[in-house]
């Protein structure tokens, strides 16, 4: 930002973010799909093809950002369900934090592709030790842990300012999550959801 103009750096980073996830989404279906000489690149041409996902890729917001970490996230899980091998269980943990941190709304959707894939392991009767599922849950507690911890820190910073005050995550609850009415509602489940 100091060498160029900063919406220019921010889109930048955005961009650079994106195709790094495609590098992730690339790399994972080549190591989880038998026909991966056709939907790995399908997956980036797709992708790149899409107006939606070119235009928010490069928009200045935080969203490739979380993409990037919850794909490597996925990618390093996987490897460490493959391989068991104490570095992908490591790398899976550093990208599922920051992944948990950098937006705790998208971070699950990439915990539950990881359930998909030990499902998938399960369900094509291969074998998979107790020890890596309990490392692969883990996981997640770890990146929930710091993701918690995280926005403890962020409150107090916004506490330190009156105005900073009244957007704490304890003040947003309402607003972010509705009324209980709301989140059951047939309007949501039926209409938005589905």
């Amino acid at each position: 930002a100091k060498v160029i103009p900063l919406e220019i750096a921010g889109r930048t980073v955005s961009v650079l973010y994106l195709v790094g996830a495609l590098y992730f989404g690339f790399r994972l279906l080549r190591e989880t799909l038998s026909n991966y000489r056709i939907a790995a690149p399908l997956f980036v041409l797709l992708t790149l093809s899409s107006p939606l996902y070119l235009f928010w890729g490069r928009a200045f917001l935080i969203e490739t950002c979380a993409v990037f970490w919850g794909m490597m996230y996925v990618y390093f899980g996987h490897r460490y369900l493959k391989s068991g091998t104490l570095w992908a269980f490591l790398l899976a943990c550093v990208a599922g934090s920051i992944a948990a941190i950098a937006k705790t709304t998208t971070w699950p959707a990439f915990v539950f592709v990881l359930i998909g894939f030990i499902a998938l392991h399960l369900w094509n009767r291969q074998p998979i030790k107790a020890l890596t599922i309990i490392a692969l849950a883990s996981t997640v507690l770890i990146s929930l842990a710091c993701a918690l911890l995280w926005t403890a820190y962020a409150d107090s910073l916004k506490s330190a300012n009156p105005f900073g005050a009244s957007f704490t995550s304890e003040q947003l609850a309402h607003f972010n999550y509705g009324t209980l009415g709301q989140r059951v509602s047939r309007a949501l489940w039926s209409w938005t959801v589905l």
